[in-house]
């Protein structure tokens, strides 16, 4: 089935872009898809916001009626449900081939590496329907963006860390609320985009052992703030200021 759909898909967008001139015959297969690019969507999303985009589909036909398709998010979605707004159908309006539908999401627990959400147009009798697109999220920062990486060490569990602007105000924390623990059992490194106004901050790192933890590194505009070895005892703390 999925090699008739993506030969499907081949072919509809081949007979957009063919030129007619050799034959009036009108197209006989009755396909509908999504406007998405290899089934595939990117969706940037404003930190600590949110977004609406228009998605579109395209059918080989029109009709003389409004045609409705129902809509499905798939299980394997990684996104947090209450982050989006799908609608449950989709309309192509009568004598068109092509309809819209808003979608919004907004940044709820959107990780550094980006979320999928898998949507599915629901087939009709008499009609084929292209393959689940796939919208990929991830987070846009228009402000000033300082990448925290942490490299850990063999007791992820003993790190916390937070960032504090001029009155002292946490922005940003490993965990809310504030206590050790947050990576307990992962490996390798973990990185973080901090999207934050012009202004003065303050970074702190604590180890809740008290004998240092993992590398780290503050960065910004590819500038290095803060460049740790690990070697931090309880803690250490670091001021910056963006732009700097």
């Amino acid at each position: 089935m999925k090699k008739i759909l993506k030969y499907l898909t081949v072919l509809f967008i081949a007979l957009s872009f063919t030129n007619c001139e050799d034959s009036n015959e009108p197209i006989n297969i009755n396909y509908v898809g999504f406007e998405a690019i290899n089934a595939k969507y990117s969706f940037g999303v404003e930190i600590d916001s949110e977004t609406t985009k228009s998605i579109n589909i395209h059918s080989t036909k029109s009709s003389s009626s409004d045609r409705t398709f129902n809509i499905t998010v798939l299980e394997s979605s990684t996104a947090d449900p209450n982050s989006y707004s799908i609608p449950n159908s989709i309309t192509i309006p009568s004598g068109e081939k092509s309809g819209s539908m808003n979608v919004t999401i907004k940044d709820l627990n959107i990780s550094p590496t980006g979320e999928k959400i898998f949507v599915r147009l629901d087939a009709t009798e008499g009609t084929y329907v292209g393959e689940t697109m796939e919208i990929n999220v991830y987070q846009v920062c228009s402000l000033n963006e300082v990448i925290l990486n942490i490299e850990f060490d063999d007791y992820p569990e003993e790190v916390y860390w937070n960032l504090k602007d001029s009155n002292g105000t946490i922005l940003y924390e490993s965990v809310t609320p504030s206590a050790f623990g947050a990576y307990d059992g992962m490996e390798g490194n973990y990185t973080q985009s901090l999207c934050l106004q012009d202004g003065d901050y303050t970074f702190s790192m604590l180890d809740g052992y008290g004998d240092g933890a993992g590398a780290y590194s503050l960065t910004y505009n590819g500038n290095t703030i803060k460049e740790s070895d690990g070697d931090y005892g309880e803690g250490e703390s670091t001021a910056f200021t963006v732009p700097n």
